[in-house]
């Protein structure tokens, strides 16, 4: 069961268009844990441990598109199954 949380324990959508003065890159704050800590708020993604692991040479992957918007990834293995999340933050 993978969920994404705010730090108030609301559930947030993979696909933010919230803006943020700045990002903190993901970390690994536990297992089963990833933090993006901004300005304003903290997003936790949480996942079961023992199935999902971070996919190796991949954790954490920051980028940006052509629009310019900031794109936080991670990916997540499972058996030979990857599960890809993005925290995207759109520039103003």
């Amino acid at each position: 069961m993978l969920t994404l949380r705010d730090q108030f324990g609301a559930q947030t959508p993979l696909d933010i268009t919230e803006r943020f003065m700045s990002f903190a890159p993901i970390e690994s704050t536990a297992p089963g844990e990833a933090l993006i800590q901004g300005d304003t708020a903290a997003l936790r993604l949480h996942y079961d441990a023992s199935a999902w692991q971070p996919r190796v040479n991949h954790y954490p992957h920051v980028r940006q598109d052509a629009t310019g918007t900031t794109v936080h990834s991670l990916d997540l293995r499972h058996t030979g199954a990857t599960a890809h999340f993005e925290l995207r933050v759109h520039p103003e």
